[in-house]
């Protein structure tokens, strides 16, 4: 499997500078009301080729709606931090994201996300719109006075190969998150190539 690394130069909550990648958050618009209009038949067969049982040929079988699915987290590992201020850790824990298609399925994985000890379980949401992919890593509590790290891997079904935005955002509890991202990146997802970049704690 080939891994592709991608160097980022970026600070908390501040946002890459992606030309190629758009600033909007997803929206979610009313469904779309399509004018009824009345059309004569055109004597052309406009049925969709199907297979002996019925159903359309797999070529024709868009991909469904993609969502999260195995989503597990490591639990505390053993650096744990007593002092929740400390930055003890700035120098020695980087935190980093893979991604890797494998079919139609992106193999994801966080490494050493840095939480409060009383974190799990880790949550993971997302939302696609176009090219573009959104994802919100957050803890089910924030109370413990000590941190610790821990990995959290998860998988995107239903996607294709080809180049997307992928926004990361931490979020609170709740999953409420700001407006930039932790990480912003333009990717090229390709059959078994694993992509490596470091998430910005």
């Amino acid at each position: 499997m080939a891994t592709v690394a991608v160097s980022l130069f970026v600070l908390t909550g501040v946002a890459l500078n992606m030309a190629s990648c758009s600033t909007e958050e997803p929206t979610k618009d009313d469904p779309a009301k399509e004018e009824s209009a009345t059309t004569e038949p055109s004597g052309e067969d406009t049925s969709e080729e199907q297979t002996p049982d019925g159903k359309p040929s797999e070529e024709e079988q868009p991909l469904s709606e993609a969502y999260i699915a195995s989503l597990m987290d490591s639990g505390c590992k053993e650096e744990v931090f007593d002092n929740y201020e400390s930055k003890a850790w700035d120098n020695e824990t980087q935190t980093m994201f893979s991604i890797c298609l494998e079919g139609n399925v992106a193999k994801c994985k966080f490494e050493d996300l840095i939480y409060a000890c009383d974190f799990p379980p880790a949550n993971v949401d997302l939302t696609t719109e176009g090219n573009n992919i959104y994802i919100v890593e957050y803890p089910s509590s924030d109370m413990a006075d000590c941190l610790c790290t821990a990995d959290v891997s998860f998988d995107i079904m239903n996607i294709e190969s080809g180049e997307y935005c992928l926004y990361i955002y931490r979020g609170n509890e709740k999953g409420e998150h700001g407006d930039n991202p932790r990480l912003k990146q333009t990717i090229v997802l390709k059959q078994n190539e694993e992509i490596r970049m470091q998430y910005p704690f």
